[in-house]
This record gives C-alpha cells, structure tokens and sequence, in this order.
C-alpha cells in the first residue's frame, strides 16, 4: 500500500492511497486508488508534519463538478499514456514534480526511522533511498520529513 500526499504552498490539499495486488508472473492483477480532495474544508492533522489546507483556503475556487470533470480527463488522459508508452514515461513525469528529490527525507519503516536521500521511485513502487553511500529500497513506509 502507497500513500502520497499532494502539497500546495508546503500544505497538505490532498491525498492519494494505492494498493496493488501481489505479482503473478510480473503481471499485477488489479489496483485500487483513492483520492481525496480538500476543496473547501480540511482536517487538523496532528501527526502529520504539513499542516492541511484546501483550495478554497489556498485561494483557489472551483466548483466540485467542474473539478470532477476535469481530474477524470486528466486521469484518463495519463491512463492511457501509461497503456501506450509504459509506466516509466508516467513515473517520470511524476518524478520531475516531486517534494524534496535529491534532498534528505526521513520515513517510518516497520517502527523505524530512517534517514537519506530519495532517489527514485522504482517501476515496482518501491522508493530508492541513499543512506550512508549506500542505496536501500523500500516497499512502504510513511515519509516523516
């Protein structure tokens, strides 16, 4: 399971949760995404190191279904990127946008914390840390900062 956070002005607007099934012959079966959208109000977040803001708060308005319209074209729109030139052109995209590339993050893993610097994010999910000089992959874990 991926969780992403989606950041507006260093705020938390949104998130993003992803699971996949287990690999069958490098295949994945199925994926389930959820999305939330602070469009008007949001939480107070105590364990979570961005404070959480919405659009509205941030200044920007839209109305639900105009949002709603426009997110299901870009979605699709990228989904079938995805299906025509393969995740990697997706991931990359996604990584030219990324909070804190290059730059140290720290993440909770299995009560752990670990420090280094996010490289990449791999083409099975996974997230490549440097630590130490040395690289180290992680299958989940939830960014501290």
């Amino acid at each position: 399971m991926l969780f992403l956070d989606i950041l507006l002005n260093k705020k938390k607007i949104a998130g993003i949760l992803i699971e996949t099934s287990s690999y069958l012959k490098n295949k994945i079966k199925w994926v389930i995404i959820g999305i939330g959208l602070n469009l008007i109000n949001f939480p107070e977040l105590k364990e979570n190191n961005f404070k959480a803001s919405s659009l509205k708060k941030e200044k920007i308005l839209i109305e639900k279904d105009v949002f709603t319209d426009l997110f299901l074209k870009i979605f699709f729109k990228n989904y079938s990127l995805w299906k025509k030139k393969g995740f990697n052109f997706v991931k990359n995209k996604w990584m030219s946008n990324i909070y804190k590339k290059n730059n140290n993050i720290t993440i909770k893993h299995q009560n752990n914390y670990v420090k280094g610097k996010l490289i990449n994010l791999l083409i099975n999910g996974g997230i490549k840390l440097e630590i130490r000089n040395k690289t180290k992959v992680f299958f989940y874990g939830d960014q501290v900062l």
